[in-house]
Parts: structure tokens; C-alpha cells; sequence
């Protein structure tokens, strides 16, 4: 933190000389500054917090042991809401992860999901966590994209929505463990975190 005192003292010390020498607008310019300037200090404490934070539940779930195969097999659902399961594959390779595709005659989903849990997954949990608390609210959108990120219980979730296919991915993490992404052709984002919402990862908590 005392990195960043100079440079606003620094902004401070100008908004003095900008009284005897500037008008009235470079003064509010200067001040934008300074405010700026703090809020970016505030930022950089909540990610020092954020990674403290990533850091101890990353130890918490080093401990842990990942769910198995058979445990993955025992939860995953045949059916979601109108989606029938086509299609499922469960490795160790890169921590326990496990794949399910839906899918109807009108729309399909595709879901990837990540055990934090374990030598491997607690590795890939923090990477996430760490690239979490970088992210403060952001939007972009053209014709043919949106993205954001949206609050949804409680929780960020990164999403993009394809316009011109009806077409959505969204990345959130789950129960402090699970790294979730998902893909859903022909639906919206909220329709794709709806039917996320229903698998019920929470389940999977061993």
C-alpha cells in the first residue's frame, strides 16, 4: 500500500500549484485525479483480500479428496427439464472433470466441470479465484455480441451471448469448489444458467 501514497501525495502537491497557476476546470480535472487514484488503492486492497482468501480455501481443498467416477456417474442426470442426456466423460487428467451434454430436436448444452478438490484441482481452483478477483463489473457488446459479467446468486458468473445464433457461454464457480463452463446453442444466458442451476452441482459436495 505505501507504494501507492507518493503518486496520490503526488496529485495532492498538484491540485496546490493548480490554485495559483490553473482555472477552475483543471482543478476538477486534478481532483478527478486524486479520486481515481484512491479508488485504484481500494481495488488493489479487495484483490490482496480476495487472493488471501483463494489462498486458505486453496489449502482447505488440497485436503479434500475429488469426487470419483463412480460418484460422478451416480449424480449425473439422465434428463434436464426437456434435454435428454446424449452423452458424458469423466478423466483425472487435469484434476477430476467431468462432461455432460444435453440435448433436444430445438437446443443442446454442453457442461464442463471442474473439482477443486484435491492436489491437482485446489491448483486450478486457485488459478481461477486469483483471475476472479481481477474482474469488477464489465460489459461489451457489438452487433453480433454481448459480454458480461452478471451477479447471480450471489456469485460471479462471466457470460457471452451470441446474437445473430441465439447462442450463450457462461464460466461461474459453485459451492466454493466447482468451476463450471458451460455452452447452450439456441438459448439465452439466463436460460443457460437456469438449466446449470438445475443439475444440483451442489450434490456433488463429498
Amino acid at each position: 500500500m505505501k507504494n501507492y501514497i507518493i503518486p496520490i501525495l503526488a496529485l495532492s502537491l498538484s491540485i496546490i500549484w493548480s490554485c495559483e497557476n490553473e482555472t477552475v476546470d483543471k482543478l476538477k480535472d486534478v481532483k478527478n485525479k486524486v479520486s481515481t487514484a484512491s479508488k485504484t488503492v481500494g481495488n488493489l486492497s479487495n484483490i490482496e483480500e480476495n487472493a488471501k482468501k483463494t489462498e486458505s480455501r486453496m489449502e482447505e481443498l488440497k485436503a479434500m479428496t475429488a469426487i470419483s467416477n463412480d460418484e460422478f456417474k451416480e449424480w449425473m442426470p439422465e434428463e434436464l427439464e426437456d434435454l435428454k442426456r446424449t452423452s458424458y466423460e469423466f478423466n483425472t487428467m487435469m484434476g477430476a472433470t467431468g462432461n455432460l451434454s444435453f440435448a433436444n430436436e430445438e437446443k443442446s448444452l454442453e457442461v464442463t466441470i471442474i473439482d477443486g478438490a484435491g492436489e491437482m484441482g485446489s491448483a486450478l481452483f486457485a488459478s481461477q479465484g486469483m483471475l476472479g478477483s481481477l474482474y469488477g463489473g464489465f460489459e461489451s457488446e457489438s452487433d453480433t455480441k454481448k459480454q458480461e459479467i452478471v451477479e447471480r446468486d450471489g456469485l460471479k458468473s462471466i457470460e457471452t451471448y451470441y446474437k445473430n445464433n441465439n447462442d450463450s457461454e457462461l464460466r461461474i464457480t459453485l459451492e466454493d469448489r466447482f468451476i463450471v463452463s458451460a455452452s447452450g446453442d439456441n438459448m439465452t444466458t439466463d436460460e443457460l444458467y437456469a438449466y446449470v442451476d438445475n443439475l444440483h452441482i451442489d450434490n456433488l459436495n463429498n
